[in-house]
């Protein structure tokens, strides 16, 4: 997800907090997002057992509900915290034919447990660089609750991992003769013309959610520079790891155009990039690497990550 902040207006504060209240005509634009929709149908196609159970971590629409039950899902309990979401749910998931086998819960997705063990756990509180949304958090208290009451046997979980990284870059902030230095997001699958890259993106974080404790996201180190020119920005990028499919290393076929599998089988999904603007432009070289650093916690405001963010030349 990557909407911007929400206010409920039922004035209830910890519901304004992104990816637990997103009003319905904003799930309109996750539906239309064709890699997000093939990625997650892929992955589930790939994980869910024939006869299996499902549990959906903030079930929105219930379009991801929906692709884990024609998987082959017997059961899937979905939780959304929203009443009137949660509503709208129950109907699109009747409506396409399989209410039988899900059932939506009007609840808290960091309270509920299921009834019993399942197969697979599926959550989409994504952000760009793992901000503004519960991605971590959720995923770290559901398996504290779950191995307290079924044992320590986890479920699968998509995404399995998400991968963090960071490149230097030109970007042209002038819109129409204004200048306007601001953070800003891009369709990784339609790159601005208004960018340069100026080196390989460096990682900087892997979360892997069957493990992953809530903790700091940081940086200090080089960012390498291949190309000479003006660094005025940093992209962040976010590579979701959705599934692994087992028997990639039998199938020599590449993947067809447009198929969310990448290399090994890999079944990925890109947030939209980040564009975080540098107080001022450094010249940099071929060869060069710049200082960069910066931390954060999982779900802060964009704000916090400008707030730490110091980038300078080296020699």
């Amino acid at each position: 997800m990557n909407s911007g902040s929400l206010q409920n207006p039922q004035g209830d504060s910890s519901a304004t907090e992104l990816g637990r209240f997103i009003p319905q005509h904003y799930h309109y634009q996750m539906l239309l997002d064709e890699a997000r929709m093939l990625g997650f149908r892929t992955a589930l196609e790939l994980v869910v057992p024939v006869g299996g159970r499902v549990l959906e971590l903030g079930t929105g629409t219930g379009v991801l509900s929906f692709f884990a039950a024609r998987s082959g899902a017997e059961k899937v309990w979905c939780v959304e915290r929203q009443p009137d979401l949660a509503e709208r749910a129950r109907q699109l998931l009747a409506a396409n034919g399989v209410d039988d086998r899900v059932e939506v819960v009007t609840g808290d997705a960091f309270e509920y447990l299921p009834p019993e063990p399942v197969d697979v756990v599926v959550c989409e509180m994504l952000h760009s660089a793992l901000l503004r949304e519960s991605q971590v958090r959720m995923l770290a208290e559901f398996r504290a609750r779950y191995t307290e009451r079924f044992g320590p046997q986890l479920p699968v979980f998509v995404p399995q991992a998400t991968l963090l990284g960071i490149e230097a870059i030109e970007f042209d902030f002038d819109f129409f003769d204004y200048r306007a230095p601001l953070p800003l997001f891009e369709d990784p699958s339609n790159p601005s013309n208004r960018l340069k890259t100026l080196g390989p993106v460096t990682p900087y974080k892997i979360v892997d959610y069957m493990n992953a404790p809530v903790e700091s996201i940081a940086y200090q180190g080089p960012l390498g520079i291949e190309i000479a020119g003006q660094c005025k920005a940093l992209r962040f990028v976010t590579k979701n790891i959705l599934a692994i499919d087992p028997d990639a290393a039998q199938n020599s076929e590449a993947p067809g155009a447009g198929s969310p599998r990448g290399e090994h089988g890999i079944v990925e999904w890109m947030n939209q990039n980040l564009i975080v603007p540098l107080p001022e432009a450094l010249n940099v070289a071929a060869g060069q690497a710049l200082s960069v650093g910066f931390a954060y916690q999982p779900g802060d405001e964009i704000e916090v990550l400008l707030s730490t963010l110091t980038v300078a030349s080296t020699d």
